[in-house]
């Protein structure tokens, strides 16, 4: 194994942390460490779980038996931080900052972290690629709701939606240019994408299509304007109805 190119991905979950290494483009291991709800439910915010993280990917290095200083790389996945095109972004202070106040809460806004805080230990580099926020700038088509005052958010699975499409391009013998696909993404949420020469073009979101086991999915909207007025949830109880 050439150590100089050992790259380690780390990509967070609301109920996991997947980990991988590579050795360039061959993957050598991965692993899902798994958390408990327990676990996770005593942590007030995600923010909180920052060092629980951390420690996690630390354990599998030492597992694999590989040093920081041994890596090359550190590649992450990334959260919500702003109307971003797909793709690689070298994580510096200001993204490690921007993803401590995240415009939208989700876990995998702690991996730009987790990687720049290791990566920094060691004078490396550490990437984010493909973040939940890497949708680009959508046409204004595809923001228009029914509801003038509600846009549609532009917000969906870019990596593994991005990562299906490379994988049947090359299956289909095409350049990911050359190729239009719709994918959809199912895991905790569940999301639908139009990606056309690689970009995402179009989105049925996780809080519009089908229900999944941490998202409610479209509901009817009527009983759900009574029920926000009904007195008996707060907002925060509301918004935990339709995403865990």
């Amino acid at each position: 194994m050439d150590n100089k190119k050992i790259i380690l991905v780390i990509n967070p979950g609301s109920t996991s942390t997947k980990v991988a290494l590579y050795n360039g483009e061959c993957e050598i291991n991965n692993k899902s460490i798994e958390h408990s709800s327990e676990i996770i439910t005593r942590f007030a915010n995600i923010n909180e779980q920052l060092n629980f993280r951390k420690e996690a990917v630390i354990s599998y290095l030492k597992e694999m038996n590989v040093a920081v200083s041994e890596l090359s790389a550190i590649a992450a996945r990334g959260g919500v931080i702003g109307e971003l095109e797909t793709g690689a972004y070298l994580v510096d202070k200001d993204f490690v900052e921007a993803s401590k106040k995240p415009l939208a809460p989700h876990v995998s806004n702690l991996a730009p972290i987790i990687a720049f805080e290791l990566a920094n230990e060691v004078g490396i580099n550490a990437y984010a690629y493909d973040m939940v926020c890497g949708c680009g700038t959508p046409e204004e088509i595809f923001t228009l709701s029914g509801v003038p005052e509600l846009s549609r958010p532009f917000l969906t699975h870019v990596l593994n939606s991005r990562a299906t499409c490379f994988e049947q391009a090359s299956r289909d013998n095409l350049n990911i240019s050359e190729a239009t696909y719709i994918v959809t993404h199912m895991g905790g949420g569940i999301t639908s994408n139009l990606v056309d020469a690689g970009k995402i073009k179009d989105i049925v979101a996780d809080d519009e299509g089908t229900m999944s086991p941490e998202r409610s999915g479209g509901v009817p909207s009527r009983r759900l304007v009574e029920l926000c007025f009904s007195g008996k949830y707060s907002e925060k109880q509301v918004q935990t109805m339709l995403k865990e």
